[in-house]
């Protein structure tokens, strides 16, 4: 069969690159003006620093202000810039390349007076070194969030320059196959920690499968502890900072962090806050006993930057089946030794553009990259088996896509909810159930899908108000529909999540609203994405699919399996 060759590689990612430029050069090429008047740009004044939970204040008249729980780019600019008389004449990419600095945020929450018409927005996810540039009474101006572009760049620069002799280049050049990620132990008769470092006394390389809920990020603290008390450098990559920050607090390594061992690339206040004494990492340089946590952008401009040198002791790779080959492979090249945690049978990284089989009908082995690398390199994979997030009843069904080996230890119980006022749509044991609607097209619901969810959302917020909702679909249009209409009529919405499933992997909620439209059934029936959707909540999950479902069974292989226990069981 042969290898997928570098230059097919290259091709791929060159591809995604056009294609997320392709989506988002209308919007770079628009003048300003038009942007704001659409509501695409937004233009605020900067009020300071929420000194409690890190979030940046900013006011805006309240018919320009931004929508909430929309990712956005910040960015600050010299006073020259704002001669607000020549924004009809300049475009977004003009103004773009003037930025001083910039950062993404999030705008989680606003305060507003009736008879004031300004508002203010509290945003999240504001960089460390942005906040620190800003004055307050200064402009700030948002705009759409920025394609991954870097990220693509280095995989190129990386694909390009590994020696086809190292490790990391077998990582690119090998012939793959489309063989199962077969698990050489599971955890229930062995100590995980043991078993890591016992295969690192022979081998280079081990994987960690973590089914949802299993603690992997748990185990995984525990063993960063070890390595850092044995003096061991070591570098944790993840797609996400979420990811990063969720390891980071954990039990196991809170000694490490009180003495200032553990820093972070890319810092923002609100993980400053929440993580007392973790450091922001400007310069990415190993040391003995510390730890390091950067992003799969970051880590992949860093074994370009070091020519692949191996700097690290260990280096860990978070999240992996979000990475493509390229990236385990520089993460490869900057550890002495690699572990990979993740699993398989969750979603594989974002791919934007349309057919890339076009490329080679190889191209799956670079795109699912944890899987194929597992499928044919020789090393310990250990499976985790105890779900701390699932109940039994759900156990009972996600376990169709682990062999049935999975385990429920959750110590939950189901709460008090009155199901019965919500027509019994939920299991009360727990689990999927489904709703059968009509639900045609994608991006096109009724309205009344719209005011379900927000009865039953207020239903279950009457009885429990603090409850983590999450709304899923695996389609951009459905998911806009669903913020615009129910986030403003949900006065509660905090801990609220609408969004598309391939962007939430890591998610966990206690009620999960997974809605499926007629329109192109097999994205949503995905085995990933819809081992995902199914897997996030600790309570119950609900799909909202089409009556036309109803009998037929709209999915294959072990969706269908998934899907017929829940219809049996209903």
């Amino acid at each position: 069969m042969g290898s997928l060759t570098r230059d097919k590689q290259i091709k791929f990612y060159e591809r995604e690159i056009e294609s997320l430029l392709n989506e988002y050069e209308l919007y770079f090429k628009s003048n300003i003006d038009d942007l704001k008047n659409s509501k695409e740009l937004f233009l605020g004044i900067y009020l300071g620093t929420d000194s409690i939970r890190g979030n940046c204040i900013v006011k805006f008249r309240k018919t320009t202000a931004p929508a909430l729980k929309v990712p956005l780019l910040a960015l600050k600019f010299p006073d020259s810039v704002f001669d607000f008389s020549t924004w009809k004449n300049i475009s977004y990419e003009n103004l773009r390349s003037n930025a001083e600095i910039t950062s993404d945020v999030l705008p989680i929450f606003i305060q507003k007076n009736e008879k004031d018409e300004f508002i203010e927005v509290g945003f999240s996810q504001a960089e460390i070194t942005f906040l620190e540039s800003l004055i307050i009474g200064q402009y700030i101006v948002f705009g759409r969030k920025e394609p991954p572009i870097k990220y693509y760049t280095n995989l190129i620069e990386a694909t390009k320059k590994i020696n086809s002799d190292s490790m990391p280049g077998r990582i690119l050049d090998n012939e793959y196959n489309d063989n199962n990620f077969e698990v050489s132990k599971e955890d229930k008769n062995t100590d995980v920690l043991v078993e890591i470092n016992n295969n690192f006394d022979s081998s280079d390389v081990a994987i960690i499968q973590g089914p949802p809920g299993t603690g992997k990020t748990t185990i995984l603290a525990k063993i960063c502890n070890y390595l850092l008390e044995h003096n061991k450098s070591v570098l944790v990559t993840a797609l996400t900072n979420r990811a990063l920050i969720e390891l980071v607090t954990k039990d196991g390594l809170s000694n490490h962090l009180n003495a200032g061992k553990i820093s972070k690339t890319n810092l923002n206040s609100e993980e400053q806050k929440h993580c007392k004494g973790l450091k922001n990492c400007e310069t990415v340089l190993p040391a003995k006993g510390e730890l390091v946590l950067t992003t799969y952008y970051k880590m992949t401009g860093i074994a370009n930057e070091t020519d692949f040198e191996t700097i690290f002791d260990y280096v860990i790779l978070e999240e992996a089946s979000q990475s493509f080959l390229g990236t385990i492979a520089c993460a490869k090249a900057l550890g002495r030794k690699l572990l990979i945690v993740g699993d398989h049978m969750q979603l594989p990284p974002v791919v934007s553009q349309r057919n890339p089989s076009i490329i080679d009908k190889k191209i799956n082995w670079l795109i699912y990259g944890l899987k194929h690398f597992a499928s044919k390199e020789e090393c310990l994979k250990i499976r985790l088996t105890g779900s701390y997030r699932l109940l039994p009843e759900a156990v009972n069904q996600t376990g169709i896509f682990y062999d049935n080996s999975l385990i429920s230890l959750s110590e939950l119980e189901t709460p008090s909810i009155q199901f019965e006022k919500l027509n019994n749509l939920f299991n009360p044991k727990g689990g999927t159930s489904i709703y059968f609607s009509e639900i045609k097209h994608e991006g096109k619901f009724t309205i009344s899908i719209a005011h379900l969810l927000i009865r039953i959302i207020k239903e279950l917020q009457s009885e429990k108000p603090d409850l983590e909702i999450a709304i899923l679909t695996a389609f951009r249009k459905s998911r806009n529909f669903l913020q615009d209409n129910i986030y403003s009529e949900i006065s509660n919405n905090e801990n609220i999540v609408i969004e598309t499933i391939d962007r939430i992997q890591g998610l966990t909620c206690d009620f999960t609203f997974f809605i499926i439209p007629y329109d192109n059934p097999s994205f949503s029936f995905n085995i990933n994405r819809f081992n995902v959707a199914t897997s996030r909540a600790r309570y119950c999950t609900l799909i909202i699919t089409d009556s036309i479902f109803e009998n037929i069974n709209p999915a294959t292989g072990l969706v269908a399996e998934f899907w017929n226990k829940i219809i049996t069981n209903s």
